[in-house]
């Protein structure tokens, strides 16, 4: 098992429905720290509207805590950090993915824990930013992958576009090794209809 992340491609995801829907929403979007291209961005997405979706179906709701869109601004970066959730499943929706990439680090040099007003509880109110070294892992996807957030990890979107993600959290008290052994094992989705 590669620590860091792994590909979830057996899924019927409808990439064009999701767009629809992240076109279709008020952009109230969230910053985490203060404006700029070297921060996230998140909208949230309501849990009840996401299982009306086709590409919800396969989805175990009992295994799901939250959805939401990030975005990565163009030229921009989510600087080294780790996030509350143990996972988060991404879907790219719209950027230019061959060139944007999520990067590991196994070490840091400073960590410092940050406020973030959010203004809601459906995202966390803090997260510790690392200053780091060179990363352990770097990997540019185009494919819906999960990503081990315990990790230190950061986004680098070094392209004139912005990079959209659907972000699926699954349930906090469930670890990447655990997520991991229910997607082997097929308990994780239910069958493709």
């Amino acid at each position: 098992m590669n620590k860091y992340y792994f590909y979830i491609n057996n899924l019927e995801l409808d990439i064009e429905e999701l767009k629809s829907v992240f076109n279709s929403l008020e952009k109230n979007w969230i910053c985490y720290k203060k404006p700029s291209n070297k921060t996230l961005w998140a909208l949230s997405y309501d849990l009840d509207s996401f299982f009306q979706l086709k590409s919800s179906k396969q989805f175990k709701r009992e295994y799901i805590d939250n959805v939401a869109f990030f975005m990565t601004k163009a030229d921009g970066q989510v600087m080294p950090h780790t996030d509350t959730r143990p996972t988060s499943f991404l879907i790219p929706i719209s950027g230019n993915f061959e060139k944007s990439r999520v990067e590991f680090y196994d070490n840091y040099l400073k960590a410092v824990t940050v406020s973030v007003d959010t203004d809601t509880d459906k995202f966390a109110s803090s997260t510790t930013v690392y200053r780091v070294g060179v990363p352990d892992c770097r990997i540019n996807y185009t494919t819906p992958i999960l990503i081990n957030t315990k990790i230190i990890h950061s986004v680098k979107n070094e392209v004139d576009v912005d990079r959209i993600v659907m972000s699926i959290s699954f349930d906090k008290n469930l670890s990447y090794e655990e997520v991991y052994n229910l997607y082997t094992s097929g308990e994780l989705f239910t069958a493709s209809s």
